[in-house]
């Protein structure tokens, strides 16, 4: 879950453990993320480069590290400019010439769904943290659906499905939601 706030992100962190003796235990703790220069249209890609941190850090991380990694500015920049990358071969191998394919599109920075569709169902391991299996994006899922009670019932249908296959795996689990998302 990812809040902008003035200074930088807040990155909303749960945890799901079972102990061997089958008791479930849940850890959340917000975490401070890289700052988001005014006028950069990347706050999608800001949210899935958190959501691959988190997931890659062994759960018993200390939360110095899991700052540290989400603040650190060149790994996000190396993430974002692989994201782009993929999607520059995408729009070139489908023969693309048309919003949102063309490269000036892709290359604002604005994370469009069809990138995020495209990012999310690659079979690439450069992707594999960011994967649908490991990071469910709660489209329209953001304060002012929550404000008037009214959240999208895609929405809400994914975020089910994403709970139910949290509570059902064995040894516990990690997974990634991007709220807010138009």
């Amino acid at each position: 879950t990812v809040q902008k706030m003035k200074k930088s992100a807040a990155v909303i962190f749960s945890e799901a453990k079972v102990s061997s003796d089958g008791e479930k235990s849940v850890r959340i703790v917000q975490l401070r993320g890289l700052e988001q220069p005014p006028g950069d249209q990347s706050c999608g890609y800001y949210g899935m480069f958190f959501a691959s941190v988190l997931q890659k850090l062994p759960l018993e991380s200390p939360i110095e590290d899991a700052e540290k990694s989400l603040a650190d500015r060149k790994a996000f920049e190396s993430f974002r400019d692989n994201c782009l990358s993929h999607l520059l071969d995408v729009a070139k191998e489908k023969n693309e010439t048309t919003y949102p394919w063309t490269e000036n599109d892709i290359k604002r920075g604005a994370l469009e769904l069809v990138y995020q569709q495209e990012l999310q169902t690659c079979t690439s391991d450069t992707f594999k943290h960011i994967h649908q299996d490991a990071m469910t994006t709660l489209r329209g899922f953001g304060l002012d659906s929550l404000r008037t009670n009214h959240p999208p019932i895609k929405a809400l249908t994914g975020l089910q499905l994403a709970l139910k296959e949290l509570k059902a795996a064995k040894h516990g689990g990690t997974r990634g939601f991007l709220l807010g998302a138009s």
